[in-house]
């Protein structure tokens, strides 16, 4: 599946683990991007950092 995805020029969502701690509960978070194109707005960069212990979620659009 992941080489048609490849293939076909998607662009998968990469989760990393950061240094970063929750302000909730003070485990790392991890930051999941994603760059993709749309109309009128060209490239737009998608991130959001989340807790997996507490579920505190952060997201943005660049």
């Amino acid at each position: 599946m992941d080489s048609e995805n490849k293939d076909n020029g998607e662009n998968l969502p990469v989760e990393i683990e950061t240094n970063m701690e929750c302000p909730v509960c003070s485990s790392k978070l991890t930051l999941v991007y994603y760059t993709t194109e749309i109309s009128f707005e060209r490239t737009i960069y998608l991130q959001s950092y989340f807790c997996k212990k507490c579920f505190y979620k952060k997201s943005e659009v660049m």
